[in-house]
């Protein structure tokens, strides 16, 4: 069994990629291009807190960083 991307877990904890778009005001091709990509612009990270937060979607902002930033090197 695949384990989720960070990325997409958070998208689905919002109800998918129209519902986190309707929360932050941007485009559902904005949120599909970060599910896409496996990264969200940094500029995005405190929207994406504060909805979360107003939501009450469990969150962490290391969820934001990069795999390889998040990754231990063994």
């Amino acid at each position: 069994m695949d384990q989720q991307s960070p990325i997409t877990s958070l998208i689905d904890r919002f109800g998918g990629i129209r519902p986190m778009a309707r929360a932050l005001s941007i485009t559902p091709g904005a949120v599909q291009g970060w599910k896409s990509r496996e990264k969200i612009p940094v500029d995005h990270w405190q929207a994406i807190a504060a909805a979360a937060k107003a939501q009450r979607i469990a969150f962490k902002m290391t969820e934001l960083l990069p795999a390889s930033d998040t990754q231990v090197a063994a």
